[in-house]
């Protein structure tokens, strides 16, 4: 009876997390080849807009037909969307990233802080720089290889499906 009871309490549980859900479905179509990228509510949404050359990231709030409602409490229709972009980084790759860009400038650091303790004449020469540089660099393309650019249009559309069971 206490299981019967207990399945009970999940099921309804589970309807009340479903049957508020609203996905935004990205629809991506290339050469025989279909990807779907989903954002749900109440998560972070990265985009472009048509005439504007910066992204602006905010919180989806509510979706409706055609309309993205953001956490400022602007209204965006999916006409108006240029390009969305999507993190597809884990913790180890931001923090790779992260250690490079730091390492480069700490390495670049540490050797003109010597060289000009010791009385070195270059306190930077051309290789301390070329190393710095690159080790930067390395952690400067991991950041930007992990994030998906997809731009609106022919081929790729975006829907909002409603997924509550009312």
């Amino acid at each position: 009876m206490k299981a019967v009871a207990l399945f009970i309490i999940f099921l309804s549980s589970c309807y009340n997390c479903i049957a508020q859900q609203k996905n935004l479905l990205i629809d991506v179509f290339t050469l025989g080849h279909f990807k779907r990228y989903h954002i749900s509510q109440n998560s972070a949404f990265t985009y472009k807009l048509k005439g504007s050359s910066h992204r602006q990231t905010h919180t989806l709030v509510d979706m409706s037909d055609s309309t993205l409602y953001i956490e400022t409490g602007e209204a965006i229709h999916l006409t108006d969307v240029k390009k969305i972009i999507i993190d597809r980084s884990s913790f180890l790759t931001r923090q790779i990233s992260t250690k490079f860009r730091i390492a480069g400038v700490a390495y670049i650091g540490m050797i003109a802080f010597n060289n000009a303790r010791s009385d070195d004449s270059p306190i930077l020469d051309k290789t301390t720089l070329l190393v710095g540089a690159s080790i930067f660099l390395v952690g400067e393309i991991a950041h930007v290889a992990n994030k998906k650019r997809i731009r609106i249009g022919k081929n790729r559309t975006l829907k909002i499906v409603d997924l509550s069971l009312n």
